[in-house]
């Protein structure tokens, strides 16, 4: 089936832009494309879809770091997930950092050529690998405005038609090279509890990073290895052409060892973090943003601080009667 060509018409789709941030309405970032593709073409894909995570989850393909479109996952696990890694540090007495890293269009910059490179050395069949190649090989779409459609726009080299159960499972597989080369070396938050006495032990009790579709949280137990991970993340985004927005991306820790108290001294945490972290983490060459350890970012709807303050989330405005 993967050999042969799917009729021209499944290939044709309309893209509306649905405005989702604040911001100009005349401004284009704010708007996510949504394809509309045809009936018969989205039951093809749910087909492809299905048989394809089923043998990721039969083969444990799939990092276990990775939640989003995942069955039996949703933001609340992941969320606590990233919570109890957080206590853990707290209760075990261990520094931690994290690098939260924000996409730009991380769907539509997809590489095609890469995507396929993936899904051969995940041990997808060829003629799966066949299968969703043909989904894209002379695809079109066409813009919807509200003075009518533009011209057909071929979808070339990048991008999924975002629309369909298939692209989001793509997505995943694309995650799929980033997640384990962080989690590689376990350079990440290794857990106070854990035992670590074996190298499948300490893999097994590494939280290297936490991920909801493209809301990716990166943590570790220490400034060297936060920088190793940044380096890493950089390199596999470059090759895979994912984007980094550096303005949006943060970089923020906690620390709780006697260690870190005797080596800043009279230096205040706030200041003592400032000092080791702004300007110092570097992500495709962009420095990420500086946040202070009771610095609220929000991860899945929850505004976190690495101290585990929640004062901002309860004044927070969706709190509010």
């Amino acid at each position: 089936m993967g050999n042969r060509d799917n009729p021209k018409d499944w290939k044709a789709s309309e893209t509306i832009l649905v405005y989702k941030e604040t911001g100009l309405e005349t401004d284009v970032a704010p708007y996510r494309p949504i394809g509309l593709a045809n009936t018969l073409y989205k039951l093809w894909t749910r087909l492809i879809t299905n048989t394809l995570y089923e043998h990721a989850e039969v083969n444990s393909l799939l990092s276990n770091m990775q939640a989003g479109f995942c069955k039996k996952h949703d933001t609340i696990q992941q969320l606590q997930n990233v919570l109890m890694t957080l206590k853990d540090a707290k209760l075990y007495e261990q520094d931690i950092y994290a690098l939260i890293v924000d996409f730009t269009s991380a769907l539509n910059t997809t590489d095609h050529d890469k995507l396929r490179i993936i899904m051969f050395d995940l041990g997808l069949s060829t003629d799966a690998i066949d299968a969703v190649k043909n989904l894209y090989y002379q695809a079109h779409t066409r813009i919807r405005l509200p003075l009518g459609c533009t011209e057909d726009i071929p979808v070339l080299e990048r991008g999924t038609i975002q629309g369909d159960t298939l692209s989001p499972f793509l997505f995943l597989i694309y995650m799929e090279t980033l997640l384990h080369w962080l989690h590689a070396g376990n350079r990440g938050y290794m857990h106070g509890h854990a035992d670590t006495s074996t190298p499948n032990n300490k893999a097994k009790n590494c939280t290297s990073s936490r991920a909801f579709a493209d809301d990716l949280i990166c943590l570790s137990g220490s400034y060297p290895n936060l920088r190793l991970q940044a380096i890493k993340f950089t390199q596999c985004a470059d090759w895979a052409h994912l984007i980094i927005s550096g303005n949006k991306t943060k970089v923020t820790c906690m620390y709780h060892s006697d260690g870190n108290k005797t080596l800043r001294g009279n230096t205040s945490v706030a200041d003592f973090a400032h000092h080791q972290l702004a300007n110092k983490v570097l992500v495709q060459g962009q420095a990420a943003q500086f946040l202070k350890p009771d610095d609220p970012f929000p991860y899945l709807g929850v505004h976190i601080t690495m101290d585990l303050n929640w004062t901002h989330q309860l004044t927070h405005k969706f709190w509010q009667p």
